[in-house]
């Protein structure tokens, strides 16, 4: 935010503070190299940087596939920020790669007690790789059983609540505050009356 409302005022140093092809960091970048270099170094930094052992578990199948589409989705979008952005957006993204690279290296992850990532074998795991389009058709059927699950968690919520006000709900055969009926009996089980004398 900050470094937008400096290019936008524009502050005087920020008008030849750039570099090479960017002089003027106010203006957006009019050859597009910025922007491509901030989205490809997004994209390495997702590619290298992302725990790929989760990504590949079944449900975050998709979340692997809109990772990799964010780079493209946001590059429209940069081609109209200013230098000094981008240039920011840049460094800090070259400086994310060097950390990971550098935590990639063994005796580094051994310095700082990093443990291994454990590797299965595809075949010995549960699940298939499925296609881009499964994967989809899997999350969609994923999100309308959650969607059903929390539905119906709300209704016991609200059932619940309604449980503990309002008038009793009637739970018992016959109504308490009458008496009891009495019992009929059947024409063959009444006693039969002593014989008169």
């Amino acid at each position: 935010m900050g470094l937008r409302q400096m290019a936008n005022t524009p502050v005087d140093s920020m008008r030849d503070g750039g570099l090479w092809w960017f002089q003027d960091l106010t203006l957006a970048d009019p050859f597009y190299i910025l922007p491509l270099i901030t989205s490809a170094t997004l994209y390495l930094t997702i590619e290298i940087g992302t725990d790929s052992a989760r990504l590949s578990a079944a449900n975050m199948n998709t979340m692997k596939y809109v990772l990799r589409a964010l780079p493209l989705v946001i590059f429209p979008f940069t081609m109209n920020f200013p230098a000094a952005i981008l240039t920011y957006w840049a460094c800090s993204n070259f400086i994310s790669l060097g950390q990971v690279a550098v935590l990639r290296i063994p005796s580094v992850r051994e310095y700082f007690k990093i443990e291994k990532m454990l590797t299965h074998a595809p075949s010995a795991l549960p699940t298939k790789k499925k296609g881009f389009v499964g994967g989809m058709k899997e999350s969609w059927d994923n999100m309308k059983i959650t969607k059903e699950i929390e539905e119906r968690q709300r209704l016991d919520e609200i059932r619940f609540a309604k449980a503990g006000k309002g008038p009793l709900v009637k739970t018992f055969k016959y109504d308490p505050t009458k008496p009891k009926p009495l019992p009929t009996v059947e024409p063959h089980m009444r006693l039969k009356e002593p014989p008169k004398e």
